[in-house]
C-alpha cells in the first residue's frame, strides 16, 4: 500500500501514529486494505504537526479515503 504524499513538518512519531492507526483498524475488524490505509493517514497527520496528538480528518473523509480504488488513493494527496 503506497503511503501518502505530505508535507513534513516534524517526523518524530510518523512510526506510532501509523502502529495505532492500523491496530485501530484492526480493533475495528477492518479488511487489511483499510487497516494500512489508516495507518497512513495516522501517519500523515502526525508528520504535518509539531503536536504530539495529531488531529485525524474527520470521520466522513477518513471513510471516504478507505473506500477509494487503488489507482485513486495512489493518486490521492491529503490536505
Amino acid at each position: 500500500m503506497p503511503s501518502l504524499p505530505t508535507k513534513v513538518v516534524d517526523p518524530v512519531g510518523a512510526g506510532d501514529a501509523f502502529a495505532a492507526g492500523y491496530l485501530s483498524g484492526v480493533l475495528d475488524s477492518l479488511p487489511e486494505r483499510s487497516r494500512l490505509r489508516l495507518g497512513h493517514l495516522a501517519a500523515a497527520a502526525a508528520l504535518r504537526t509539531r503536536d504530539d496528538v495529531p488531529v485525524m480528518p474527520p470521520r466522513a473523509e477518513i471513510d471516504r479515503c478507505l473506500a477509494l480504488g487503488d489507482g485513486a488513493w495512489a493518486a490521492m494527496a491529503p490536505r
